[in-house]
């Protein structure tokens, strides 16, 4: 008889407990709520997306950042001398070298490559006119140039400290990603130091002698994209 009071008193306890929560927790929240929740959980859902979603974007502009191609100057090399008639040398193609270090190609481009004689400094108004403008395309890692034609005086007038010599070029290009703008680098260099590698040979219109030299970086022309005075210039 005890046995089956307690189980009865357990039991109305039980329903007691029940009524409770269903009393103070369960009605104010669920009971004819559900739109409530279901509107909840949707702007849950709609902010944890939009998170997933950003992360997802920041996760591709870096992959388009390390992969897309980012093409700069980097060396002025010697090319073909260029003889007269009379087997003289006369010019020199220089080249100015770009490597794409990036991986993806540089593609619908185009280059330019100049260079001047001057008895000082370049002046603070000097505007870099253009050279000759050629197509610009250069595969992931690649290297390509850009050529100029420099004359042997203007070679050998740097040598004897009668002149300097500046030489300065842009690229411009798209890269392969979708809904990018195009890049743009520029560069300016003075080449100096012109040494014959011979010195028994330092006549500058025999096409045997060889010569070295080295290059500074000029104050100014030396830039990549929006950073360049004249980005949108060019862009255009």
């Amino acid at each position: 008889m005890s046995t089956e009071t307690d189980t009865k008193n357990e039991a109305n306890d039980g329903k007691h407990k029940e009524g409770k929560f269903r009393r103070y927790f369960w009605n104010p929240l669920f009971k004819d709520k559900s739109a409530m929740w279901t509107a909840i959980f949707t702007a849950v859902l709609v902010f944890f997306t939009r998170q997933l979603v950003e992360v997802t974007d920041r996760i591709d502009e870096t992959t388009r950042i390390s992969q897309r191609a980012f093409v700069s100057f980097k060396f002025v090399l010697g090319g073909q001398k260029i003889l007269s008639t009379d087997g003289k040398w006369v010019n020199e193609q220089v080249l100015a070298a770009w490597e794409n270090s990036g991986t993806t190609p540089a593609t619908n481009g185009s280059s330019s490559f100049n260079g001047e004689s001057w008895p000082h400094d370049l002046p603070k108004e000097f505007d870099f006119p253009d050279g000759s403008i050629r197509p610009f395309v250069l595969g992931p890692k690649g290297i390509g140039s850009t050529p100029v034609i420099v004359s042997t005086q203007e070679l050998d007038a740097v040598r004897r400290n009668k002149s300097r010599l500046f030489l300065w070029g842009w690229v411009l290009y798209h890269d392969v990603f979708p809904n990018t703008t195009k890049h743009l680098s520029e560069f300016c260099v003075e080449l100096t130091n012109v040494i014959p590698l011979n010195p028994a040979k330092v006549d500058f219109t025999d096409p045997t002698a060889e010569f070295s030299w080295q290059t500074t970086t000029c104050p100014r022309h030396n830039c990549y994209d929006q950073d360049c005075p004249d980005y949108e210039q060019r862009v255009k």
